[in-house]
């Protein structure tokens, strides 16, 4: 008899999820939280010009491609940053929770969502490099036109996700 595997159930329990959305590889990818997370600020906000403000966690997860635990977790940021809201803080067992955007899309841009899930430039080998590669890529993010244009503009297309 083969013994199982320590904790090899439980692995495999939590990569169903991820594998339904044909994302899977996509954990793997550098970015892929900034991605995922641009995708549900841009459904929110096509949701608000639709006249629908409050959208579930499962609809969210779906329009982005990955699981609900994944997008729980990204909004739980967004949140931080004051991008959404969750709208009511208890949930019973079963039931999705709901998120609406909170941000204003014609004054918020995308640079606070770029510097927590992509590149930080309070990174300490950007600012002990400041001649070189620390130098361009802080003059990038400073002068790039679409992260630091507001949602509105640097997401046009936001019924499609």
């Amino acid at each position: 008899m083969i013994s199982p595997i320590p904790g090899a159930s439980t692995s495999i329990a939590a990569t169903v999820p991820r594998l339904w959305t044909t994302r899977f590889a996509d954990d793997l990818r550098a970015g892929d939280d900034f991605v995922t997370a641009i995708a549900l600020i841009q459904q929110l906000l096509a949701g608000r010009g639709r006249g629908n403000t409050a959208v579930g966690v499962r609809v969210l997860a779906r329009g982005a491609r990955t699981d609900p635990v994944h997008a729980e977790r990204l909004l739980e940021s967004l949140e931080r940053m004051r991008y959404v809201r969750r709208l009511s803080a208890t949930r019973r067992r079963g039931e999705s929770s709901e998120w609406i955007l909170t941000c204003e899309p014609a004054r918020t841009t995308l640079r606070a969502a770029f510097e927590r899930f992509a590149l930080d430039p309070r990174n300490s080998l950007l600012s002990l490099n400041r001649e070189g590669v620390g130098n361009a890529l802080l003059n990038w993010i400073d002068r790039d036109e679409w992260i630091n244009a507001p949602l509105e503009q640097s997401l046009p297309a936001a019924g499609t996700p």
